[in-house]
């Protein structure tokens, strides 16, 4: 990621993009718009509060990714 920055900042609008895109899809374009906001602020403080006790480890962040979407695929 430090080699490459311009790919890195590319990648990430493109993921906000996306990710804004489903929630106006699935919610409409008001309601889509304002809950992307509230998970962007909601995700961004819990980063700025998380990060320097130093939490945030790729294989915390793998293991309660897969054992999230397991549980949505499994349960809903």
């Amino acid at each position: 990621m430090n080699n490459r920055p311009n790919f890195t900042k590319v990648t990430g609008s493109i993921f906000l993009i996306i990710s804004c895109m489903l929630l106006v899809k699935s919610s409409g374009v008001g309601a889509g718009i304002f809950l992307f906001f509230i998970v962007l602020m909601s995700l961004a403080s819990l980063t700025i509060l998380l990060v320097p006790l130093r939490i945030f480890r790729y294989p915390l962040i793998l293991a309660t990714f897969l054992i999230l979407l397991f549980t949505e695929i499994f349960l809903f």
